[in-house]
């Protein structure tokens, strides 16, 4: 159980008040030690939220919450850049040249708007460009027709790369 906020009880009786709810609703007895099934809770101020499963996230800050960019993946250094946008809270508008459908188990809720392509000419103008540019490997380009152009894993290695494909297609 999770508490935040000011509350006129204490964790502990939190817990002692769910086993007696959880023990009427069921008939079954609450076992800490050897769990059938385990219950979340989370209390925030006024509001409480129950749950059975946790389902972990890319972390960060919510899809959605930093408005839209339009991703351009051509490559896993593409994908990986589109991924950590979304993990800053930016929905993608993804035009690809490759398969992007690791992304999709990472939006929660929200369906992702996918555009095949066959060059970065293709790109709308509409929203800030995301690429996957590495110093390493490209240098710095110039994208001329956009006024925001964004490279989140400019100074990567191949090996961060890597690491972040591994992960996303996990």
């Amino acid at each position: 159980m999770k508490r935040e906020g000011v509350h006129e009880f204490t964790s502990k009786e939190m817990g002692a008040r769910l086993g007696e709810i959880v023990i009427e609703a069921t008939n079954k007895k609450v076992d800490l030690t050897n769990p059938e099934s385990e219950l979340f809770v989370e209390v925030r101020d006024q509001d409480v939220y129950v749950f059975t499963e946790k389902v972990f996230g890319p972390g960060g800050i919510p899809l959605g919450s930093q408005g839209r960019v339009n991703c351009f993946v051509d490559s896993d250094e593409g994908l990986a850049a589109c991924w950590l946008m979304m993990k800053r809270g930016c929905t993608p508008n993804i035009y690809h040249t490759i398969s992007v459908d690791a992304l999709d188990k990472w939006s929660y809720g929200n369906k992702l708007k996918k555009i095949r392509v066959k060059s970065i000419e293709e790109v709308g103008s509409d929203h800030p460009l995301v690429v996957g540019d590495r110093l390493e490997k490209d240098g710095i380009k110039r994208y001329d027709g956009f006024a925001t152009v964004l490279a989140p894993i400019i100074a990567f290695t191949k090996d961060e790369i890597n690491q972040s494909v591994k992960k996303i297609n996990t």
